[in-house]
């Protein structure tokens, strides 16, 4: 199974709910998703590696939303997919700092 591509696994996953396709697909691809946590972060390797923990929800989304047919690479799905679900965090991060910080005159 691992000399397939990982369209050819995402279609296995989507037709039979196949594990082993999932646990390949998610392996093959922490890297891609270690360096887009990495440039979400200023920080530690820990926070990378806490984002790309993160990034468990957006990878099963694009499991379960790619099509094969349109001629695009799972890879090139799954970090757009994951870049959207990094910014939304940042987005509302940056929101509690704001909101979080401000004192109310009574």
């Amino acid at each position: 199974m691992t000399g397939l591509s990982n369209e050819q696994l995402v279609v296995m996953y989507q037709q039979t709910r196949n594990n082993e396709a999932f646990e390949i697909l998610w392996k093959r691809n922490q890297g891609l998703l270690y360096q887009k946590a990495q440039s979400f972060t200023e920080s530690t390797d820990e926070e990378a590696e806490d984002l790309v923990m993160m990034a468990y929800t957006p990878f099963q989304r694009a499991l379960d939303t790619f099509k094969s047919d349109n001629g695009n690479k799972f890879s090139t799905y799954l970090m757009a997919c994951v870049t959207q679900y990094f910014i939304r965090l940042a987005n509302k991060h940056n929101a509690q700092r704001r909101g979080g910080g401000a004192k109310t005159e009574s």
